[in-house]
């Protein structure tokens, strides 16, 4: 063990970059990024106490530089401080023994100061792995949004969202990141077409308005420093075009009024969509026969994609799929209709009386 100078062995905890002057050497974190603590601290979850007493008591402290820093007259080594910042921590265990939890989780326990001193020790360099346990160790206290950044998930940068009501796809301007970057590709393989990523051209991510509750919980997530005022307002505004859009869309696939005191007898290419109270509906078809491959079959498999189980049970007696759509989800009854437009079934509609 040696004493090294602060250029040797600091760096900003959140982004990475040399740190220079004395406060930020003090504090662990570069100027600009300590503007960005309020965003990153208020933001927190209930502590997770099963998994932070395991990540604390199976963290190696050896895994931290033995380094001896000087501050003036006061020596600071992060290994140490590490061991006695999980001592005061473990201490606080008996303190959440005591308060109202809901099975792994915990509410009351303040980690404020705590996690303040893991902030710090991750300005020292270190491996990837010991960094990682780390942040996992902020996220199980309850600031998950600071353990994306101090992984290098999450973004430090600033960033807002836009929303052109001409293409119909929000927009976000911000530096790009990792967790977000995984997040918007997961999206993309369950909705192709609606999710693009940045280019020399556009440079950021942009995501159709049909999903812009989704695309915003993740924006949140991993742009922490989100204009929320300007960017929420134009998120509205996408839902509300998605919302007139989604009309359109509707009124313009063909359908057929039936009679809604009688259910219609189909034909091996007709289609039936019952809408019953509370946003539940029965769709109908002949139900195929021959090899997997026939066009009835097809209509089965796409609805089995659009609709998950929980939301749909098949009624033999009734011959009909019984499907509970959701509000936020009204896209699925457009993507439902367009299965029999795109196979040329002429689709039937029944709203019976009540």
């Amino acid at each position: 063990m040696h004493t090294k100078s602060h250029e040797e062995c600091r760096q900003c905890s959140r982004c990475g970059l040399p740190l220079t002057d004395q406060p930020s050497l003090e504090r662990g974190i570069g100027p600009i990024c300590d503007k960005l603590s309020t965003a990153l601290f208020c933001k927190t979850i209930p502590v997770n106490r099963t998994l932070l007493y395991m990540g604390l008591v199976s963290f190696n402290s050896l895994d931290l530089p033995d380094e001896d820093v000087a501050f003036g007259k006061v020596t600071l080594n992060p290994r140490k401080m590490f061991e006695s910042v999980k001592q005061k921590m473990l201490n606080k265990f008996k303190e959440m023994e005591n308060t109202t939890s809901n099975g792994f989780l915990a509410n009351g326990v303040n980690f404020n100061n705590e996690v303040k001193v893991i902030d710090w020790i991750c300005s020292f360099k270190m491996s990837g792995s010991a960094r990682l346990k780390l942040s996992q160790i902020v996220k199980h206290m309850g600031f998950h949004v600071l353990a994306g950044v101090l992984s290098g998930m999450s973004s430090t940068s600033e960033a807002k969202i836009l929303f052109d009501d001409k293409t119909g796809f929000l927009t976000l301007e911000g530096a790009k990141c990792k967790g977000g970057k995984e997040e918007c590709y997961k999206l993309s393989l369950a909705n192709p077409g609606k999710v693009k990523f940045p280019t020399r051209l556009t440079k950021h991510f942009q995501v159709h308005a049909s999903l812009a509750d989704k695309f915003y919980a993740i924006v949140e997530e991993y742009w922490p420093v989100l204009d929320t005022v300007s960017s929420t307002a134009e998120l509205a505004k996408a839902k509300q075009w998605w919302e007139t859009e989604l009309q359109k869309q509707l009124a313009a696939i063909p359908s057929v009024a039936a009679n809604p005191n009688s259910k219609p007898v189909l034909g091996t290419d007709e289609g039936l969509i019952v809408h019953l109270p509370g946003d539940n509906i029965e769709v109908s078809f002949t139900w195929p026969t021959g090899t997997r491959k026939s066009i009835g079959w097809k209509i089965v498999d796409r609805i089995k994609e659009i609709v998950p189980m929980g939301r749909r049970k098949w009624n033999s007696k009734k011959v009909a799929w019984e499907i509970r759509l959701l509000p936020e989800r009204k896209n699925e009854l457009l993507d439902l209709k367009q299965i029999f437009a795109e196979h040329k079934f002429t689709l039937k509609e029944v709203t019976p009386s009540v």
